[in-house]
């Protein structure tokens, strides 16, 4: 995903979302625009439902467990960022590294974390009640 297409997606996400909300100046909205500051009524909360939203729209979803950065803002919270600039930091964040023929060995990476207790976790579990042979007698559960 290149950052022209991410801040394309952003522009039209933006603009959705400022006439959604009521405001007059949806078609203000250029890759040079604050959000933070330049656009009615935006506020923070949204940019979650923004950064899934341009993913979604990019073919990379996020998984539901990734929370999801204020793409608006510098990494320090100390400078409101262009549209432009939140394209750049959505990017660095959440596109692919590269395509598998551009990875050494033109593998796919298994970002999976492995299953509890599989041998690539070392095999060990820590469930309540579990020894390493399977379930403990009722005499081992301390509390």
């Amino acid at each position: 995903m290149n950052t022209d297409t991410v801040i394309a997606e952003l522009v039209n996400i933006l603009k959705e979302f400022q006439t959604m909300l009521g405001h007059d100046d949806a078609d203000c909205i250029t890759p040079q625009t604050r959000p933070h500051g330049g656009l009615k009524g935006f506020q923070s909360d949204l940019t979650p439902t923004i950064v899934r939203k341009v993913a979604k729209k990019l073919g990379e979803p996020l998984a539901d467990g990734v929370d999801p950065i204020n793409i608006f803002v510098s990494e320090d919270k100390q400078r409101k960022l262009t549209v432009e600039e939140a394209a750049k930091r959505f990017s660095d964040r959440y596109s692919p590294k590269g395509a598998p023929d551009e990875r050494p060995g033109g593998e796919e990476k298994d970002h999976r974390e492995p299953a509890p207790g599989s041998a690539e976790d070392g095999g060990a579990y820590a469930g309540a009640g579990f020894g390493p042979d399977g379930a403990s007698s009722s005499g081992d559960l301390r509390d």
